[in-house]
């Protein structure tokens, strides 16, 4: 009996070590199946990106992290098409080094390229890009660029912690990148700056006060709202909310401004504020009180 134990113990040790040699050998084919997969999808990529292909996107997308080697090698191609269309493939690969490319094609010689490289930082950037988006916010020189790093640093960065755009308001010589840096600053709590914009909503040319109210949603701060108390008061005629080959239907800045608090402050109110139309005079009443509410 104790031979036959000893029998059985061998057996099944023996077949123990035979499962895993099948297992790590399957694991193994797996392995190269992966990679070989893989590989074939990175010169896929390669090809539609170089093709202009717009589904590359989609292909980054599901490779993710893995589509980087190929992502970095075409932020180089000659064709700034070609780059552009890389670029917006790097926005939906979403791997580890995303923003660290994307504010890379900041500063590429093709405005398209620039240009969808800050439509991507829009969505991607964080406050671990910080450093990165100050630099080019005060050395790009690009004021197209300048500015909208400016705005995506508001969106960013902690409140109360504007960094480089304090220097920056000073500096900047371009309007209206200048005026985007005021914009950060107030999102991010400057006095100063806020200060300034709410001088915007008085400014005697309808369209800026129009331009100003809507600034509000960048803002996204209900408290600031009570800004808007003026604006919700305007009776001027700013805004067309029919298609533009059918008879013009205007709204008045007042509409545009219940539009906007019902956005930022998602109040609980008795009518539709997200509603494009022109509000009955006791419901622009009523947020005018939300407003004094939320100061």
């Amino acid at each position: 009996m104790p031979g036959r134990e000893r029998e059985m113990r061998f057996s099944r040790a023996w077949l123990a070590v035979v499962l895993v040699a099948i297992v790590a050998a399957c694991n193994s084919r797996h392995g190269r199946q992966e990679g070989k997969e893989l590989s074939m999808n990175l010169q896929v990529l390669e090809q539609k990106i170089v093709a202009k292909d717009q589904s590359a996107s989609e292909l980054a997308r599901q490779l993710g992290a893995g589509a980087e080697p190929v992502l970095e090698k075409l932020s180089r191609h000659p064709d700034g098409e070609v780059r552009e269309v890389n670029v917006l493939a790097i926005g939906e690969a979403g791997g580890p080094s995303r923003n660290k490319m994307l504010i890379a094609a900041l500063g590429d010689q093709d405005i398209n390229v620039r240009s969808a490289a800050v439509r991507a930082l829009w969505v991607s950037a964080d406050a671990a890009s910080l450093r990165d988006l100050q630099m080019q916010a005060g050395s790009n020189p690009d004021p197209y660029v300048r500015g909208e790093v400016a705005l995506i640093i508001g969106k960013v960065a902690k409140r109360g912690d504007p960094g480089i755009l304090i220097s920056r308001r000073v500096v900047e010589q371009d309007g209206d990148a200048n005026h985007k840096v005021v914009l950060a600053l107030t999102k991010l709590g400057d006095d100063k700056a806020r200060g300034a914009q709410r001088a915007r909503l008085a400014a005697p040319d309808p369209q800026a006060r129009l331009k100003a109210v809507r600034e509000y949603q960048y803002i996204n701060d209900p408290k600031m709202l009570i800004d808007l108390k003026p604006a919700l008061a305007d009776v001027a005629e700013v805004f067309n909310i029919n298609p533009p080959h059918a008879q013009p239907k205007l709204i008045r800045l007042c509409d545009v401004a219940v539009n906007v608090v019902a956005k930022v402050a998602r109040p609980k109110l008795s009518f539709d504020g997200n509603e494009r139309k022109r509000f009955e005079t006791p419901q622009i009443a009523e947020v005018v009180r939300v407003v004094e509410m939320l100061k």
